[in-house]
């Protein structure tokens, strides 16, 4: 796709969210630029009089000429700086319903899929053939892509206006002229694009994609500051961010050498064309035919036709700089595009047969034959499973398979079966999962959430699903990393108004008896109580992290749930793993007090963790030759 439609695409939020307010922003900058193109031909129309009166000694016309210009000067002004208003609000609308509609590909919530999960922001992660850092395309590149675009919409808005003005004047003064300059122009814009044009654009889109990475390593080695200083690898890490460096380094001095080189030429195209007006009217002016004020005027007229006519040689800095930003932003719509038509999960109708394998999305077949798989799990969500009958199971799982995020190999099963994982859970239950490392027993728990479709099988499961990862997530602030006590409770309810969140805000009293239920009264009494607000993620250890998230669980639960948890299903992926054996026999007992009519699956590797549950399950690597 063109860079032309690219920007279409980032530009077609704004006219399909707000068509009226972006045709009349659209029109003022429009409109701004005509004005004060028009605003300079007068000026420069009154400058050429007055050069002429300055010629002629006439004082009084000089001085007429010079109140004139001060006028004009004032329209300029106000105009220009209507013209800045104009499009300075251009842009932030621009670049509000364009983020917003990313952030809506990016981080789509369920009731946008059409009934079916899909996680953009995580699939892409899994994805080797995704671009890179889409947070820096979509705050950076998206900004100033949408900047660079209104700066030169308005440069060409303004330079043809002039054109259309001093054409007629050049062409009248001098034909010759007039002509030279279009063969003139139109070699230079030749040259421009054929001997710079792409390898420019590759070389600021490598340097662009190198600042990325760097960046990234630098956040990432920030994350991670507490084990790398463990490990004492500040060594090591200096040297592979220095590595990182120079291979950027490497790039930029090629685009440097590249963007010299367009430089130098544009820079001698352009100044030859400071002397070609005189060249060409010096004859004229020393035989007498024209005065020195249309020697000036021709000096303006011959400039606005060049900026029109050299307008991409003589911006085309900025122009491959457009083009590399709008290459990018492409590539991550690309992305989204595939992430949010291969659903992560596939809804069917109630009634169907677990023992199928039927799915409505693209890619996924109907049946399992000839020793094949079908290419994605297909995930059904009934909201009445569990509702009434203590022997409507939880959960269905059938034949399920599991490839590997390589995709070159196949995960284990339920006692290594070839055919897949298959179990059923009903209310009462607490499943424990086990078996070696790797082995793929958090990648079926993703499965049964619905984080993760590769692989064939099928799974039915109540909708009142509750995850617990291993590490949970500590959101920021909207304003800096710091955020309230409270809001970290409440996640995701504060965060987003969706059906995972909390249905009635829970009182302070309940907040605080949860935070002494899982073992962090202590936050209350330490600090300034439930609306102190710090980086969480530099003041909670691993496992008061995994107590908050138990905290936020079991407030899920109030807003979800019956008291005996009825209907519910809770996964647990190693969610207690930083916890002492004390805490964690705690934090379990009172999840099973809240789940006399709900079910659980946990992921766990210690053997304290068998006591808290009635059901066991051993995965282990595919029997056979390994393939399936």
């Amino acid at each position: 796709m063109s860079s032309l439609a690219a920007l279409r695409q980032i530009l077609a939020p704004l006219f399909n969210a707000h068509p009226a307010e972006a045709v009349m922003l659209t029109m003022s900058v429009a409109l701004t630029s005509i004005a004060d193109a028009f605003i300079w031909v007068q000026f420069s129309t009154v400058n050429g009089a007055s050069q002429t009166a300055l010629n002629k000694r006439n004082v009084s016309e000089f001085w007429r000429n010079r109140g004139r210009m001060l006028l004009v000067m004032v329209k300029l002004a106000l105009v220009s700086s209507l013209q800045d208003l104009c499009a300075g609000l251009l842009c932030l609308r621009w670049r509000t319903t364009a983020t917003k509609a990313l952030l809506a590909k990016y981080l789509p919530v369920p009731q946008s899929c059409t009934g079916q999960k899909c996680f953009p922001f995580y699939s892409m992660k899994l994805d080797s053939g995704a671009p890179a850092n889409p947070d820096q395309r979509i705050a950076d590149d998206l900004t100033e892509a949408i900047s660079d675009s209104v700066d030169l919409a308005r440069s060409l808005i303004s330079n043809t206006v002039s054109f259309a003005t001093w054409s007629r004047v050049l062409f009248r003064i001098s034909p010759r002229a007039f002509g030279g300059l279009l063969l003139y122009a139109a070699f230079g814009t030749g040259v421009t694009v054929s001997g710079f044009s792409k390898a420019l654009v590759r070389a600021q889109h490598r340097v662009r994609n190198r600042e990325a990475h760097f960046r990234f390593a630098l956040v990432r080695l920030n994350e991670s500051a507490e084990s790398v200083a463990f490990y004492d690898a500040a060594g090591v890490e200096r040297g592979r961010l220095e590595s990182v460096f120079s291979l950027l380094m490497r790039d930029s001095y090629r685009s440097l050498f590249w963007r010299t080189g367009q430089g130098a030429f544009q820079r001698l195209y352009s100044w030859v064309t400071l002397i070609l007006p005189s060249m060409i009217m010096a004859p004229s002016y020393f035989r007498g035919e024209v005065e020195l004020g249309a020697i000036s005027q021709i000096f303006s007229a011959f400039n606005s036709v060049k900026q029109v006519l050299m307008f991409v040689a003589n911006n085309f800095g900025s122009v491959a700089s457009l083009q590399t930003k709008a290459l990018r932003l492409q590539q991550l719509q690309d992305a989204l595009g595939r992430a949010n038509g291969c659903k992560e999960a596939t809804r069917h109708d109630q009634g169907q047969d677990e023992n199928t394998s039927n799915c409505t999305s693209p890619g996924c077949l109907n049946k399992q034959t000839n020793g094949t798989r079908c290419d994605s799990i297909c995930l059904t969500e009934d909201t009445l499973v569990g509702v009434g009958s203590d022997n409507h199971a939880l959960l269905r799982v059938r034949n399920v398979a599991i490839l590997a995020p390589s995709g070159k190999r196949w995960l284990g099963s339920v006692a290594g079966r070839a055919c897949g994982s298959s179990f059923d859970v009903h209310p009462g239950t607490a499943m424990l999962l086990r078996g070696p490392s790797g082995i793929g027993k958090s990648a079926l728990l993703r499965a049964i959430a619905g984080l993760w479709n590769r692989g064939s099988g099928s799974i039915h499961r109540t909708s009142a699903v509750f995850f617990l990862p291993q590490v949970p997530y500590l959101p920021v602030g909207a304003e800096a990393a710091i955020s309230s006590l409270r809001e970290q409770l409440l996640f995701p309810a504060v965060v987003a108004c969706g059906s995972k969140g909390i249905g009635v805000t829970p009182s302070a009293e309940r907040l605080c008896d949860v935070l002494v239920t899982v073992g962090l009264g202590g936050l209350l009494s330490d600090t300034a109580g439930l609306e102190t607000s710090v980086d969480w993620g530099l003041c909670l250890s691993g496992g008061e992290r995994q107590r908050l998230a138990f905290a936020r669980l079991l407030l899920q639960m109030d807003g979800r749930a019956g008291l005996e948890g009825e209907g519910c299903l809770v996964l647990l992926d190693e969610a207690t793993s930083a916890c002492d054996e004390e805490t964690e026999a705690n934090l379990y007992r009172t999840l099973l007090a809240r789940l006399r009519r709900g079910a659980l699956v946990s992921v766990g590797h210690r053997s304290s963790l068998q006591q808290f549950h009635n059901i066991a399950l051993e995965l282990a690597p595919t029997k056979g030759d390994g393939g399936w």
